[in-house]
């Protein structure tokens, strides 16, 4: 008796996994498509892509990680939110840091070298 909810619940979850697995190779070979066979112009590609990529981490997101917005999982939505934050924080920040140090720390013959290149 305590066994049926346990397999509705492995087959639901199974089936979630499914769609979500199915989804992700169409939302992957779609954009592969379309670099390859060039359809459309560069911008419109690029769009493309980006917007195949977006759409996979929501599914991403969804069916294997189990975001969602209900009142039962808003924690772990906060959790990944604020850990998205700081991943940003932190490789925005370093390359905001390594571009400053390049430019005080060129070389003056560099710098009229790379001026020149201009």
């Amino acid at each position: 008796m305590s066994t049926k909810p346990q397999q509705q619940h492995c087959h639901m979850s199974l089936a979630s996994y499914a769609i979500g697995f199915f989804l992700s190779i169409v939302l992957t070979l779609v954009p592969y498509k379309l670099v390859v066979t060039h359809p459309f112009n560069k911008d419109m590609l690029v769009t493309a892509v980006v917007l195949c990529a977006l759409v996979q981490l929501f599914v991403q997101l969804k069916f294997f990680l189990h975001l969602n917005f209900s009142p039962k999982g808003r924690d772990s939505l906060l959790s990944f939110i604020f850990t998205a934050i700081m991943v940003l924080i932190i490789v925005f920040g370093s390359l905001w840091i390594m571009h400053d140090l390049n430019y005080y720390m060129m070389d003056p013959i560099m710098e009229q070298h790379h001026q020149a290149m201009e």
